[in-house]
């Protein structure tokens, strides 16, 4: 090694471990209870968004269905809110309303994520009602 460059001495020195067959790693360990976790995981995907949607129905058929009888609290806040509607008609027919796209959310007629009619039911988050993030 004497008189010849560092980089060329590296390269004509023989290996000082000699190289067998890569060894693979043994399998990861499962606890028991994976298993059970692995399928209430897949039943999970399976049917939850078909709860998700249907429990949205039933709140849509449930407050409309408050608004048809007339018992529901929101009646004076959309009399105040639309002053130049009649309440004693409006009230019951957004009732009408939401009862009929709670039951088109229960028949799965389209998904709750591309329905339309139910944008006017939350705040948009550019409305002025709604609350500003920091």
């Amino acid at each position: 090694m004497v008189g010849m460059p560092q980089s060329t001495a590296l390269m004509t020195r023989t290996p000082e471990v000699t190289l067998t067959d890569p060894v693979e790693p043994p399998p990861p360990s499962r606890l028991p209870g994976a298993a059970l976790v692995d399928r209430a995981v897949e039943v999970n995907q399976r049917i939850a968004p078909t709860l998700l949607r249907l429990a949205l129905a039933v709140v849509f058929v449930w407050f409309g269905a408050l608004k048809v009888v007339g018992s529901s609290p929101v009646h004076d806040l959309i009399a105040q809110t639309l002053p130049f509607l009649d309440a004693d008609l409006t009230v019951p027919a957004l009732g009408v309303v939401e009862i009929v796209l709670g039951l088109a959310l229960a028949a799965g007629c389209f998904p709750a994520s591309r329905c339309s009619c139910c944008a006017g039911t939350w705040p948009a988050p550019s409305s002025p009602s709604s609350p500003r993030r920091s």
